[in-house]
């Protein structure tokens, strides 16, 4: 059987002597630098792991407080508690932005928010082991270059907004899970564009089965390769008569024209998917506190929402504590001089 003890919270009070010497000074002990905190680092990583993990309401966080470990704090503590936690995690969140800036890989996707009662926009930038969350006022092509940076060299997985045309076409991959959802509509749509939608749909098929069967190793990639080579001019021809429609069929075909490249960098990179379902399922999260949530009241509470994001996710893909990295994190003082944990992955 597995149960759990009576949990006491632990009071430590902390004194500073003085002495008063023979020449009338009086000399007092230098209170630690956890003094000046009500609450320890574990209450804080606690209620951060709560709101900001597992979204319970402030109004839910305190009750939990209360009735599981019998600490009593007003909302606005609670408040004060994120806070602390999320200047902790200042220096992590920058370590890891900068990496991602870097990485090889990175699929990027992004989702209303609001801020401030405002309309505003959730960025995500992640790759098998960093994910990075930027919440910024627009959706436009400055906002994508703030979270990869203007530089950014690596191969960039997406859909079609233009937010990412300043990456160059044969840096991307689009998602051709946006494709064949945009194809089905046309499709359904009716009209002279219907034809090309079903094309599309029509010679998506065999493509998805080939790269199922890679990935099962029931081909190889030289194989899977010269097959999609053969696909490609295919393509391209659907893509031709595509183009004069006037209607959105024409318009799809046009922009993928355009895009060329970027339809087929899976084929020419092994290790880049043809979708971008690891950015969807990683913003999943974020849609959800959304939701619950209706956004953030003020930018530091962004800035709380994008730190508690960054590191939950980066954590969870490489199999670390959560609970553990805040309480580390929480542990660094400006006394202590000791250096804050890091996000990348060991070894990276």
């Amino acid at each position: 059987m597995i149960d759990l003890p009576p949990i006491v919270p632990q009071v430590i009070e902390h004194r500073a002597h003085a002495a008063r010497c023979r020449c009338g000074r009086t000399t007092h002990a230098v209170l630690p630098a956890c003094a000046r905190f009500t609450f320890g680092p574990s209450v804080a990583s606690f209620v951060a792991l709560m709101t900001g993990q597992q979204r319970l309401s402030k109004r839910n966080v305190r009750a939990l407080l209360s009735e599981l470990l019998g600490i009593h704090v007003s909302l606005g503590e609670i408040i004060n508690l994120e806070q602390r936690v999320s200047a902790a995690l200042a220096a992590p969140y920058a370590e890891a932005h900068a990496a991602i800036k870097d990485a090889p890989y990175v699929c990027a996707d992004e989702t209303g928010w609001r801020e401030e009662k405002r309309r505003a926009w959730l960025w995500l930038a992640t790759s098998r082991e960093l994910a990075v969350y930027r919440i910024d006022r627009t959706r436009g092509g400055p906002a994508a270059r703030a979270l990869l940076g203007d530089d950014f060299a690596g191969i960039l997985s997406v859909d079609r907004w233009s937010g990412y045309h300043w990456v160059d076409a044969t840096q991307r991959q689009l998602c051709w899970a946006h494709l064949i959802r945009n194809a089905a509509g046309i499709a359904e749509r009716g009209g002279a564009g219907a034809r090309f939608g079903q094309a599309w749909l029509n010679h998506t098929k065999p493509m998805m089965r080939w790269w199922r069967d890679l990935h099962r190793g029931a081909i190889t990639r030289a194989v899977f390769v010269r097959r999609m080579a053969t696909h490609r001019v295919v393509v391209a021809k659907v893509l031709a008569w595509g183009r004069a429609c006037d209607d959105d069929a024409g318009a799809m075909a046009r922009d993928l024209t355009r895009l060329e490249p970027a339809l087929w960098t899976f084929v020419d990179h092994p290790g880049v998917d043809l979708t971008n379902n690891l950015a969807e399922r990683d913003l999943r999260t974020a849609v959800i506190w959304r939701k619950t949530s209706f956004g953030t009241d003020s930018a530091r509470g962004s800035r709380f929402v994008e730190r508690m994001l960054t590191v939950a996710a980066s954590l969870r893909k490489q199999g670390r504590s959560l609970l553990a990295f805040l309480a580390a994190a929480l542990a660094v003082t400006g006394a202590s001089r000791r250096r804050s944990p890091s996000l990348l992955p060991v070894g990276g």
